[in-house]
């Protein structure tokens, strides 16, 4: 379950007993305009979430339910605790103009001002998206969580992560998706502020990325949180064809904490065929423990 002032959400209907007895269809969110609002309080401001890829036993054949062609564009978005925007199994969708501002971090792990995609974990592959576009933003005033003593805490200004899903068939073994390049435009963004909850004994051990794309970690917990971050959940898996360009992004000084965490102004993990360019990166925090203790990176550009 989750919390989110305005959700888009396409499921598979099913009766008391768990089947679709009535044989209803399932349907897609599309075309669908969520603008000009002003959102506070929840955990997320929006959150959009198609169904996935389905079976179509007429067809004998998958099929994709995603949410398609909606915008989320020009709101104010603003003391939320996980993310301003959430989208999954979207196509051909866009997220644009919006300002986000004060994610305060007080729920979950990470906090970020847009979340493409991911929250894969035991039993479930994760979240995905193919063609989708996030133009314009404006992301300020990102607060990573307090150390839960489990999983380090992270702050972000956007995150596109491709969970790389994989499905039985009964001819050709394992099918996967997105069948099809995955095409995430990061574009005309504005990211700063990311920054630590700086009265937290923790607060050294945040991770701040400005913008950061990827695809699904491994689970394994028999290697350190620091080898998971490098860890695909699917080996030779790599999202292709993306794009992060024409972005401004600030690594802003914080406070005079000695940073043990991840800094990285752009960040690109097992991408193929994917163009960065003409980003300005400002790197301010020059305050870093290199130390034996902190093997974590520290660059304007992790690539």
């Amino acid at each position: 379950s989750h919390s989110s002032a305005i959700v888009l959400r396409s499921k598979v209907p099913v009766d008391q007993n768990g089947s679709n007895s009535d044989v209803l269809d399932t349907l897609f969110n599309w075309n669908n305009v969520i603008t000009g609002n002003d959102i506070m309080g929840y955990a997320y401001g929006v959150a959009s979430m198609g169904t996935g890829v389905l079976w179509d036993q007429g067809r004998a054949e998958y099929k994709k339910y995603y949410n398609e062609n909606n915008l989320i564009a020009d709101n104010v978005i603003h003391d939320v605790t996980k993310a301003g925007v959430f989208v999954g199994f979207e196509y051909n969708s866009f997220v644009k103009n919006n300002m986000i501002f004060n994610v305060t971090g007080e729920c979950s792990d990470e906090a970020a001002g847009i979340i493409a995609g991911g929250e894969a974990r035991y039993g479930w592959f994760g979240y995905n998206n193919i063609n989708l576009t996030i133009d314009g933003n404006e992301i300020s005033n990102v607060f990573a969580p307090v150390f839960d003593g489990m999983l380090l805490p992270k702050a972000m200004g956007i995150k596109v992560e491709q969970s790389n899903n994989s499905y039985l068939h009964p001819q050709f073994n394992n099918v996967y998706y997105p069948d099809v390049p995955e095409n995430s435009m990061v574009v005309n963004n504005i990211v700063r502020d990311l920054r630590v909850q700086e009265a937290s004994l923790s607060a050294n051990l945040a991770s701040r990325v400005g913008i950061h794309m990827l695809t699904s970690r491994t689970f394994d917990d028999q290697v350190s949180e620091m080898e998971r971050n490098f860890l695909p959940f699917s080996p030779g898996y790599m999202s292709r064809e993306d794009k992060v360009i024409n972005n401004t992004v600030v690594i802003n000084d914080d406070g005079g904490i000695v940073t043990a965490g991840a800094l990285a102004g752009i960040a690109i993990q097992d991408l193929k065929d994917a163009k960065v360019m003409n980003n300005a990166i400002a790197y301010l925090d020059q305050e870093i423990d290199h130390t034996p203790n902190s093997s974590m990176v520290h660059a304007a550009l992790v690539y």
